[in-house]
């Protein structure tokens, strides 16, 4: 195959993969035309905040953090759909609701799938401070030290320990961040966690 037939192979598929793009907005407008009467205002905030979605994307990476709050934002408004059979019945509650499951599980899945790179993280950890693993930083530093951004900010956020929280206070919720951590991702640190965990698996 010659450069000129690859390159034309290339656009051709391109072309393709553009119209194919162009014929589902076409078919959205078209949908949207037909039965936006017909739609509820909870899932017209929702297509609306999906729009939103789409939108940024289209812009490109240059406004990745406003794609991401975005999406933030589908989240929080589609979190309140509920089933058509269940309309006349209460609004879903943190016990039932589907959104909520699904992003746990989703959550849940990929902090799973990273369990090894933190586990490695610890190990060189360990492997730095064997000398002085009894005299270790406090709790909030190897938090920061040994795991992911996102699953601190999950707890803290979870606890209701905000940006505004003092001082004192995160100082003194750390350890159990930390204890928590340890145990979620089976990576023991602390003397307090094996301790814990042994007494534990021994019941």
């Amino acid at each position: 195959m010659t450069k000129e037939e690859g390159s034309s192979i290339c656009h051709s598929r391109e072309t393709l993969s553009n119209d194919f793009f162009m014929q589902r907005i076409q078919s959205i407008l078209v949908t949207c035309a037909n039965t936006v009467v017909d739609v509820n205002e909870q899932l017209k905030k929702t297509a609306s905040a999906l729009i939103d979605v789409v939108e940024q994307m289209l812009s490109g990476h240059r406004y990745l953090d406003k794609m991401i709050a975005s999406i933030v934002q589908l989240l929080e408004t589609a979190s309140h759909l509920q089933n058509k059979e269940d309309s006349q019945c209460e609004v879903s509650t943190v016990y039932d609701n589907l959104l909520l499951f699904e992003v746990s599980s989703w959550l849940g899945d990929r902090f799973h799938n990273e369990n090894l790179t933190i586990s490695e993280q610890v190990e060189e950890f360990k492997r730095k401070h064997i000398d002085r693993i009894s005299d270790l930083p406090p709790a909030q530093e190897l938090v920061s030290a040994l795991f992911p951004n996102s699953m601190k900010v999950l707890l803290l956020k979870w606890m209701g320990l905000f940006d505004d929280t003092s001082l004192s206070k995160l100082q003194s919720e750390y350890p159990i961040v930390l204890l928590i951590l340890e145990f979620a991702n089976r990576n023991l640190i602390t003397g307090v966690a094996h301790v814990l965990y042994s007494t534990l698996i021994c019941k």
